[in-house]
C-alpha cells in the first residue's frame, strides 16, 4: 500500500513554520508521494526526489516522493501552478501525478480548473492518475 498526500504548506503566509512543516512531512507523515502546493523545496535527502515549478520567488508547486523516481511532464496551462510527473510504483505500474496550486481570479477558481483539467487529459492519455490541489 502507498501512502499519498496533499499539502499546502502555506509557505507565502507563514513561512516562519515552513521548516516545521517539512520536519513532520519527513519524520512523521512519511508518505511514499506528497502532491504539495505553497511549497519551498528543502535539500533533498537520499531516495528523495522532487518536482518543482515557482510560482512566486522561493515558493511554488511541486510533487514530491520517497524512492519513486519522478520523470517531469511538460503542462502548457498556468506556470507553476500546475507540476505533473510519471512514476512507477512498487507494483511495477506507472503512474502519472499531478499537483495543482489552483488559481483563484476575480473570486472564481472553476474556470481555471475546467483548463488545467483539460491539459491533465491530455498528458494521462488513459493511465492510471492521481491529483491534489488546494
Amino acid at each position: 500500500m502507498m501512502k499519498v498526500i496533499t499539502w499546502n504548506l502555506n509557505y507565502w503566509q507563514k513561512s516562519s513554520v515552513h521548516d516545521d512543516a517539512w520536519a513532520i512531512l519527513r519524520k512523521e507523515i512519511k508518505p511514499d508521494l506528497a502532491l504539495l502546493q505553497e511549497v519551498n523545496p528543502h535539500r533533498l535527502q537520499k531516495d528523495e526526489y522532487i518536482s518543482f515549478q515557482p510560482i512566486h520567488q522561493a515558493w511554488g508547486t511541486a510533487i514530491y516522493s520517497r524512492n519513486l523516481p519522478l520523470e517531469e511532464l511538460k503542462i502548457e496551462v498556468y506556470a507553476g501552478r500546475v507540476v505533473a510527473a510519471k512514476l512507477e510504483i512498487p507494483s511495477g505500474e506507472i503512474i502519472i501525478a499531478v499537483s495543482i496550486h489552483a488559481p483563484i481570479i476575480n473570486h472564481r477558481v472553476f474556470p481555471y480548473l475546467d483548463e488545467i483539467f483539460d491539459a491533465i487529459e491530455k498528458i494521462v492519455n488513459k493511465r492510471t492518475f492521481v491529483v491534489g490541489a488546494s
